[in-house]
């Protein structure tokens, strides 16, 4: 590497890939379509060229694809949504073309390609807001356009700092920048328009679902949503207590069995337990691989 060089990103290319190229998506919105055979096939020990970089601009994504669709979101909240065959194929050492037009102080934070029609548009705010939008409601546009604003930034929101494509069985883990961290169930969260502010995530959601849930129909999931409130401000002894009533309230609801192992398993030392409790949400949630993992 140069002596001004970082590296950028890390890339596992898997032995038994379909995809026929390398995507490189730079900060200031340029994209490069290249043959992966040219990155495989040629073995230097001092690496080879990947993207010629323009002043002021720096890599931010690279990924592989076929000819699927890309998304492409900025810091500012714009979304792109545009064929990637759009995108010609060029040699390694070249600097791609225009694939969304940015602000002045905007620039992108992800590069989604489309693998499955059912995925939905999920995306992340710096002071933990965020919404889910669907596929249907990203029409496709030309490539090097605007897109369209998706997010409404500002003092209350912040800028989006992640995107990532979702469905509803997902789990997303959030981290914090002080060690903060929550698990979300995606089909938990309302899909919303393009453009208005979105629902609020995760611990605002989380809040205004108790405060809801314990007025409408008898109050049964504002026990397991103060639980996830509690939780995620480290009273965790609390937490266990609403997660206990909700499973007495709710037993045939997996969530709150597996939220109640993680507060004994690692912070009440109550791991038996915690183990059993992974059992049984598994029991009612067959086929979920993350509570295969968690059990493993």
């Amino acid at each position: 590497m140069e002596p001004d060089e970082n590296p950028s990103v890390i890339y596992s290319i898997y032995r038994d890939t379909d995809a026929k190229y390398m995507l490189f998506v730079t900060k200031n919105g340029m994209v490069k379509k290249t043959a992966l055979s040219e990155y495989v096939e040629t073995k230097k020990k001092t690496g080879v060229a990947a993207i010629a970089l323009k002043d002021a601009d720096e890599l931010v994504v690279v990924t592989l694809i076929k000819d699927e669709p890309l998304i492409i979101t900025s810091k500012s909240g714009n979304v792109i949504k545009f064929d990637s065959k759009e995108i010609a194929a060029t040699s390694r050492n070249t600097s791609g073309v225009k694939g969304i037009n940015l602000g002045a102080e905007d620039c992108v934070i992800a590069a989604l390609p489309l693998r499955d029609s059912n995925d939905a548009l999920a995306l992340f705010s710096s002071k933990g807001y965020g919404k889910r939008i669907e596929q249907k409601d990203l029409l496709p546009q030309k490539r090097g356009g605007k897109g369209v604003n998706c997010f409404k930034s500002g003092l209350l929101t912040g800028e989006l700092t992640g995107a990532q494509l979702v469905n509803d069985d997902d789990n997303v883990l959030i981290l914090g920048n002080k060690s903060s961290m929550i698990s979300y169930i995606i089909g938990d969260i309302e899909a919303a328009e393009k453009t208005p502010l979105g629902n609020a995530f995760p611990m605002r959601k989380i809040e205004l679902n108790a405060l809801k849930s314990a007025t409408e129909n008898g109050g049964e999931m504002a026990y397991y949503y103060l639980g996830c409130l509690l939780y995620a401000k480290r009273h965790y002894e609390a937490a266990a207590e609403y997660f206990e009533t909700a499973i007495e309230k709710m037993p045939e609801f997996y969530a709150p069995y597996r939220c109640l192992a993680a507060a004994y398993h690692s912070h009440l030392d109550k791991k038996s337990e915690a183990f059993e409790l992974l059992k049984k949400a598994l029991e009612l949630h067959p086929g979920d691989q993350q509570l295969i993992y968690e059990l493993a």
